[in-house]
């Protein structure tokens, strides 16, 4: 749910450890995909992540993919956005 995932961005942000997530299926729109959005902004270790079948929504699209998209320390080689 969107609370769960912003608890889980914030750890995120200073995470130096975790290099995969899977968070599919948490029911996670569009408040809790811009959370993540700003953690992957900053995160620099994570290299999995597995979104499918949430409700990111526009918002959280596009807050995920400016902050790959602009993270140049971004470690990302592979994603699941299926069932979106």
């Amino acid at each position: 749910d969107n609370a769960g995932a912003v608890a889980l961005a914030s750890a995120m942000r200073v995470n130096q450890v975790l290099t995969a997530l899977d968070i599919s299926m948490n029911v996670i729109a569009n408040e809790g995909a811009t959370a993540i959005g700003g953690a992957l902004a900053v995160n620099a270790v994570l290299k999995s992540i597995k979104l499918r079948g949430n409700s990111l929504g526009t918002e959280g699209w596009c807050a995920i993919f400016a902050a790959l998209r602009d993270n140049k320390e971004n470690k990302i080689e592979s994603w699941d956005l299926s069932g979106q």
